[in-house]
């Protein structure tokens, strides 16, 4: 989360630090990494390379059941049975709001 917070500008690392204790965070294990490769061949086969760290993310969440919000929900829709919740920034308040 500090990453995309940077990448969206310094002062955004507030928000991650508001976020800190309300996310479940959760780690790739023995089962997700071999989805997370299928995946991954997968829709390199359909000509859609994607970048390893998101598919494991998004293999993650999905194999937990687990919902992913992000600003890029286009990026992250690719992965098959994957919900995913779009977030935008508001222009007149210092919150994300569902999309």
């Amino acid at each position: 989360m500090a990453w995309g917070a940077y990448e969206l500008g310094g002062g955004k690392l507030r928000d991650v630090e508001k976020l800190a204790g309300a996310p479940t965070v959760l780690s790739l294990s023995e089962r997700e990494a071999p989805k997370a490769g299928e995946e991954m061949g997968y829709l390199e086969s359909l000509g859609m390379p994607v970048d390893l760290r998101d598919v494991l993310i998004r293999v993650t969440a999905r194999e937990n059941e687990a919902s992913l919000a992000t600003g890029n929900a286009k990026h992250f829709k690719r992965i098959r049975g994957l919900t995913v919740i779009e977030y935008r920034r508001e222009r007149t308040a210092e919150r994300w709001a569902p999309a």
